[in-house]
């Protein structure tokens, strides 16, 4: 019975299956029928209107491409804005402007806030960058540490701030050094010849040391280089701020040059003193070497208004070392003329060589008419030395027997020795005077002369021109014997003399 049961569920299960599976096929086949005749329906109206469709499909391409090529456009215009208005770091610039000129442009410094020695770095109003560089073409003076500076602001107000503050500290410089006070010291105190370059929120300076060509090739290049790039201005203060900042900027300069003033009168203070302590010391120690010094200074001193007060007395006490050298310096010369005089008494050579010496070291024009009178004693004091030395010489010369001198040359060898002869032969040579004189001599007795006989070979390097038949008078050193042939062959030798005086009788 069970069993039944079963199979007729089965069966009843079975049937309800296909009658569903049959529904839901018709179901399809009704939706396959409906889409086949929208499309049909579609195409049909497609057909119809097969023109203003093409027309509308083209319409919308167009405006597809319209706005594309905007896009780019807007984009492009953007990215150039962008890039055309970006701020300029000091580096950057410095770094653009070297690979322009890097022939001359050595190194460069960036600064920082901490090394920053104006320590306004990136304050309110301030350069928010800054770089100093160098150039191997010039020589920097010696107030100016590089050659050029750029410094770059937020914006072209704030340059122009510090365009204007460097003009004012120019002016306000002159104001407190005035040159009828400070003379030509005040000119170089405030001596600022500096160019300097502003565009937009850049300002550069540049050393008086560059050339105004030099110059205008530094403007061309940064002209280039900004030509491409613009300063976008940001935090522009208001006038109003900005005159407030001009007034305590004034404020300050004039403070620090307060400061300036008080420090460099001190330092003018300390010269003076110094100047003083200098001219006291030479009233004691009369160095001229210092005094020359010392003079220097008084006279770069004397003209400054500021030391108009001291003058009258550094005038006294450069007045009173003047006498105390001029009488150092007539002691001087008098030790001179009186050592002059006892030389001329001892006629000692030796002493006289060396005072000559002393005196022709003396480059001091102040002696030089006391050199001419100086030099006119050692003339004569030479002529009495030189007569004393002859008549010493003279003295000590001895008269020897022919026939002795003959016969033992070797024992009067180098004695002094003197005579009195008839010169018979006269041998010009290089250096010297060759002689022949007889000098055994006996006078006439009815006619004027003398007979001589006995020759001696004399050499003389003197002056005194000698020629034959002259009668002489010789003082001089035997020298030994001296051999020679005679005009007819014969050799024959006989005394010789050197002679260091000749006279003729």
């Amino acid at each position: 019975m069970e069993k039944e049961v079963q199979e007729k569920e089965k069966k009843s299960s079975s049937k309800e299956k296909e009658e569903k599976n049959a529904k839901v096929k018709k179901t399809e086949n009704i939706e396959e029928k409906n889409s086949k005749s929208k499309i049909t329906e579609e195409v049909n109206s497609n057909d119809k209107q097969p023109k203003k469709l093409k027309k509308k499909i083209e319409t919308r391409k167009l405006v597809i491409i319209i706005v594309a090529i905007a896009s780019i456009l807007i984009i492009s215009v953007i990215g150039i804005f962008i890039l055309s208005h970006r701020n300029w770091d000091a580096a950057k610039l410095m770094r653009k402007l070297k690979s322009e000129m890097s022939s001359s442009i050595t190194n460069y410094t960036i600064y920082t806030k901490d090394t920053d020695v104006n320590h306004l770095l990136g304050d309110s109003n301030e350069y928010i960058s800054k770089v100093s560089w160098n150039d191997k073409r010039i020589v920097l003076n010696e107030n100016e540490d590089y050659a050029g500076t750029i410094e770059v602001f937020r914006n072209s107000k704030d340059a122009q701030m510090r365009k204007w503050y460097y003009e004012e500290v120019k002016k306000q410089c002159k104001n407190y050094f005035k040159e009828e006070i400070y003379g030509r010291l005040a000119e170089e105190i405030c001596a600022d010849e500096q160019y300097s370059y502003l565009n937009g929120n850049v300002y550069v300076r540049f050393s008086s040391s560059f050339t105004k060509g030099q110059i205008e090739d530094y403007e061309e290049k940064l002209e280039s280089i900004f030509s491409n790039y613009k300063q976008t201005n940001k935090k522009v203060s208001s006038e109003k701020q900005l005159e407030n900042i001009k007034k305590q900027k004034q404020s300050k300069i004039k403070e620090e040059y307060g400061t300036k003033v008080s420090t460099f009168n001190e330092k003018l203070d300390l010269l003076a003193k110094e100047l003083e302590n200098d001219m006291e010391e030479l009233l004691n120690s009369v160095d001229e070497k210092k005094y020359t010094e010392v003079k220097a200074d008084y006279e770069e001193l004397k003209n400054l208004a500021y030391y108009k007060e001291k003058v009258p007395s550094w005038e006294a006490k450069i007045k009173e070392i003047e006498n105390k050298i001029i009488e150092k310096k007539e002691g001087y010369a008098s030790t001179i003329t009186t050592k002059l005089t006892e030389i001329s008494s001892s006629l000692d050579a030796e002493a006289l060589k060396q005072l000559e010496e002393e005196i022709n070291g003396i480059k001091d024009t102040y002696y030089d008419n006391h050199k001419i009178n100086w030099n006119q004693t050692i003339t004569s004091i030479k002529t009495n030395i030189e007569a004393k030395k002859e008549s010493d010489y003279k003295n000590s010369c001895q008269t020897y027997n022919y026939q002795e001198i003959s016969r033992y040359p070797e024992q009067y060898s180098q004695k002094r020795a003197r005579f009195f002869g008839k010169v018979v032969q006269v041998i010009p040579s290089s250096y010297s005077k060759i002689l022949r004189v007889n000098v055994s001599c006996e006078k006439y007795k009815y006619i004027s002369g003398y007979s001589c006989s006995d020759t001696v070979y004399v050499t003389y390097y003197g002056d005194t021109r000698v020629l034959e038949n002259d009668m002489i008078n010789m003082w001089g050193v035997l020298t030994g014997t001296k051999t020679y042939t005679t005009v007819i062959g014969n050799a024959l030798t006989i005394p010789a003399f050197t002679a260091e005086y000749i006279t003729i009788q």
